[in-house]
């Protein structure tokens, strides 16, 4: 598969995502629906910015490095776009929680720090 056939059928599928999420938070409300609500909203979310973020990443490594860097190093992408996405949705459920304190945000970051310091590590 070449990366242009893979970036659109990422797009495509990032673009189905931000649907079910926009779905999510105009027709279901969470105070009526419960955990359920919650459940698809920050899971329609997560996969929203988890698409989006991985499209940027391979889009930015196609651009800078080249076709062939991009295709080598898709993993790579597709962990930092799942692990930014992490992050987002940790800090949003943060914030609904009302628990949103600068130092959470640190501790998150560092986290996910740490987790791309040991992947890093592990490549090598």
């Amino acid at each position: 598969m070449s990366i242009k056939t893979y970036i659109w059928g990422l797009f495509l599928s990032t673009l189905l995502a931000l649907g079910a999420w926009v779905f999510v938070i105009f027709y279901i409300d969470p105070e009526d629906s419960g955990m359920v609500g919650k459940i698809f909203f920050y899971s329609s979310l997560f996969l929203f910015m988890s698409g989006l973020w991985i499209t940027i990443f391979i889009w930015i490594r196609k651009r800078f490095l080249g076709e062939d860097a991009a295709i080598k190093n898709i993993g790579l992408s597709f962990r930092q776009g799942i692990l930014i996405s992490i992050f987002i949705v940790a800090v949003v459920a943060l914030l609904g929680m009302n628990y949103l304190l600068w130092w959470n945000v640190l501790l998150i970051l560092a986290g996910i720090f740490l987790l791309e310091f040991y992947f890093l590590s592990r490549d090598n």
